[in-house]
């Protein structure tokens, strides 16, 4: 059997997060975004991560704006981020994820 691309629905799309960019931290990272411009009232957001497929270590935080830390994570770790916004009770897709290691900061 052929597999089907995924394409996003225009409803998808409008609940779509924009410009993430994930930053480490020791013991954290910060997560910051774009609102999505085309649906209100964004509610909320639903920052998720996760170390590998089977979801070792994972987690999720609920943030009401951006910026968003997450914290309580483990040094020298790979996590992968993803970010969905939600309007009233309706979840939007996440974002495509994107990968950060918390480390210790380097003595400057």
């Amino acid at each position: 059997p052929s597999v089907q691309p995924f394409t996003l629905t225009p409803n998808d799309q409008a609940h779509l997060i924009n410009d993430l960019v994930v930053t480490p931290g020791d013991g954290q990272f910060t997560a910051t975004w774009t609102a999505p411009t085309s649906v209100n009232p964004i509610t909320g957001y639903d920052i998720g991560w996760y170390t590998n497929a089977n979801e070792d270590e994972y987690g999720d935080l609920l943030a009401t704006e951006s910026p968003a830390t997450v914290t309580g994570l483990t040094n020298g770790t790979l996590y992968l981020i993803t970010v969905s916004a939600m309007t009233g009770d309706v979840w939007g897709v996440m974002s495509p994820e994107i990968e950060v290691t918390p480390n210790i900061p380097s003595p400057g």
